[in-house]
């Protein structure tokens, strides 16, 4: 009693149907696939500076650079004028820093910002909060849906505000 041809062809035939199901042939070439992410960090200060002096110091707890773009989440930023900066994430590219949520900003002389979104253009030194915010000034409140503060001028656009304001009596 030995074993025979038609009992192994069946098992031989659906051992290799079942293979090529199992089988994934991949024509992908991952030689050719280029890697773009150039530094990765956690927990990280960095330093901004020029010949003379400081400019600007941030903290994140994780940061990326990739195709000459920053992205830094939970970051606090500090300046001469910017007491603090915060926001959950922070895509910095070029001279421009786009913020997204949480977004509080404490300027030195008492100005307070709260937004979800922002943007900083560092070489005009503005930004524009682009979503509903709020700002307070001591007792002073305002709030609206959209802010363009000049800092070098010292000057704010606002537009749909709602705001309390006390003056000084003379």
């Amino acid at each position: 009693m030995g074993i025979r041809l038609e009992m192994i062809l069946p098992m031989v035939v659906s051992v290799i149907i079942a293979a090529t199901f199992l089988v994934k042939i991949d024509t992908h070439d991952y030689k050719k696939q280029k890697l773009t992410k150039e530094l990765e960090f956690n927990e990280t200060t960095l330093v901004e500076v020029d010949t003379n002096k400081t400019l600007g110091l941030a903290h994140c707890d994780h940061g990326l650079y990739e195709n000459s773009v920053w992205t830094l989440l939970t970051v606090t930023y500090y300046t001469d004028s910017i007491e603090y900066l915060k926001a959950d994430k922070a895509t910095y590219q070029e001279d421009t820093v786009y913020l997204d949520g949480n977004v509080t900003l404490y300027q030195k002389g008492g100005y307070h910002y709260e937004t979800q979104h922002a943007v900083y253009h560092k070489q005009k030194e503005e930004i524009e909060i682009t979503s509903p915010f709020t700002a307070v000034l001591g007792e002073n409140i305002i709030k609206g849906d959209w802010l363009l503060y000049k800092a070098r001028q010292k000057e704010g656009f606002a537009r749909k505000i709602d705001a309390v304001v006390y003056t000084n009596e003379k």
